[in-house]
């Protein structure tokens, strides 16, 4: 089977990876803003847990391309070490399972709104 396009970078290996996982990614989040649209948008809760998923996800990218291809290239051989580089593009997955439980479970979005001045 041809390829629709041509590429200068083969799709394979690393490559075929990240498009499969952007695509998934897409796939998700598609059904989510085709409601937000059609409700008309969302406030409170659910507006913040959008956003610490959407930030926190953009992020885990950011320090995978960082983490994996910026940094570990810098340095010389005895300094590679490849397991130290993917440990802190989990952080952000981390973070943002903490605050999703916080938001969504302990009502910590209604008592902030309560406790500010008006």
């Amino acid at each position: 089977m041809t390829p629709l396009l041509r590429s200068a970078v083969p799709l394979e290996g690393a490559v075929r990876i990240a498009i499969y996982v952007f695509t998934t990614v897409l796939v998700i989040a598609v059904p989510g803003d085709a409601k937000v649209v059609f409700v008309g948008g969302i406030t409170g809760a659910p507006r913040i847990a959008r956003h610490l998923w959407r930030m926190c996800l953009g992020l885990t990218l950011a320090f995978g391309s960082a983490f994996t291809n910026g940094f570990a290239r810098l340095l010389p051989g005895p300094y590679h070490v490849p397991l130290v580089f993917l440990l802190p593009q989990f952080a952000p997955l981390i973070l943002l399972m903490f605050w999703m439980i916080r938001v969504r479970f302990t009502r910590w979005a209604e008592r902030s709104a309560v406790a500010a001045p008006a």
